[in-house]
């Protein structure tokens, strides 16, 4: 019988479908979510993160939800031998998904607390063997090192989604043992509707759709996605993509992120490629993205914002001159700009606009 780990108590899946727990315990709701939908949850209501638009309410039905989390478990091959850790929070898709993943498999689960390193105190007997997570806490997995990345290195295969992964960290991910997987998708598609190796054979750029997803562009070149999990009903996204086909794409960026310097369209998640690299060869370790700034001439110029406390004037000027020299002179930004602390979605992500409205704020 699957057993949930939560906390410092363990219980049978038999046990949560009967409710056999403390409804006012910290982790009730991630509970009563699993007892929900071990006894046939029709669906969900959940807010989505606003990628398509406005943050909304919607309605995900429980066959997209099967759908979904059965195209997962057969492209990847988990099943019931396998241990799912379960470190994002669950009142959101990703979060749920794993559950829901987990379950339908009868794997074990092993839930915690979201936090940057979910590895480090996770006991060392407890075997988990999948698990997804974002970016920043693949980072730090890193950095910190020790018992948690060793933990983490046990693992058979690893989802990170929920922000783009920098050529720096990819780069750092080629030694490590578990099969990495870069996720695409969104609350609307269910979460991941597209999957792309980090490391290991069949390392790629390129996202790989899941079995039942069809892909097309529309006139804007955005990304338009239909499938069981869409409930057949195309899903119009705002990201920028070059397809190969109809099952392989490569993100280019946001629609709405696009930056107009002087008539030149600029898309910034293409300069933060080269900036990532140019940070990193530094030795800034710091968050960044690159934005528009409102200018009289241009009508935007580019800025490279981090998240740190200013520089030495000696390796800002170095910065800037690299990224320069690596950049053509649209691409390049002209502006540096700190800040200390970023502004987040509830999903943890950069909020660009809001970020930005500080800058401008201080500025005067």
């Amino acid at each position: 019988m699957p057993k949930i780990w939560i906390n410092n108590g363990v219980y049978t899946c038999s046990d949560v479908a009967a409710g056999l727990f403390d409804p006012v315990c910290p982790e009730a709701h991630t509970l009563q979510f699993c007892k929900d939908w071990l006894n046939g949850l029709p669906g969900v209501t959940i807010k989505t993160s606003g990628s398509t638009g406005k943050p909304k309410y919607i309605r995900l039905y429980r066959e997209q939800l099967l759908a979904s989390a059965r195209a997962t478990l057969d492209f990847l091959k988990l099943g019931p031998a396998d241990h799912a850790l379960v470190c994002l929070h669950t009142g959101y898709i990703a979060g749920k998904m794993m559950l829901i993943r987990a379950l339908l498999a009868g794997m074990d689960i092993s839930i915690v607390p979201a936090s940057t390193n979910p590895f480090a105190k996770l006991p060392a007997d407890r075997g988990v063997t999948f698990s997804a997570v974002v970016p920043l806490q693949l980072q730090k997995v890193l950095t910190d090192g020790g018992q948690g990345l060793a933990c983490f290195n046990r693992q058979r295969v690893v989802l990170a989604g929920g922000a783009p992964v920098s050529q720096q960290l990819q780069e750092q991910l080629l030694v490590l043992r578990p099969q990495i997987y870069h996720t695409y998708g969104m609350t609307e598609t269910v979460s991941h509707i597209g999957l792309r190796k980090l490391n290991g054979k069949g390392r790629s750029d390129w996202f790989g759709k899941l079995p039942g997803i069809k892909l097309w562009q529309d006139e804007r070149g955005c990304l338009v996605i239909q499938g069981d999990v869409t409930a057949r009903k195309p899903v119009l996204t705002n990201d920028l993509v070059e397809l190969q086909g109809s099952g392989r794409f490569r993100w280019r960026g946001r629609v709405d992120n696009t930056i107009n310097s002087g008539g030149v369209k600029i898309q910034p998640e293409e300069v933060e490629a080269l900036a990532g690299q140019v940070l990193a060869a530094n030795g800034l370790m710091c968050r960044f993205f690159v934005a528009g700034l409102p200018d009289s001439d241009l009508g935007e110029q580019v800025c490279l914002v981090l998240e740190t406390a200013p520089l030495p004037a000696e390796t800002e000027q170095a910065v800037m001159l690299q990224l320069k020299n690596s950049a053509s002179k649209y691409h390049a930004p002209r502006l540096l700009h700190y800040l200390k602390n970023f502004v987040e979605t509830p999903t943890a992500k950069i909020d660009r606009k809001k970020s930005i409205g500080k800058i401008l704020r201080n500025n005067g």
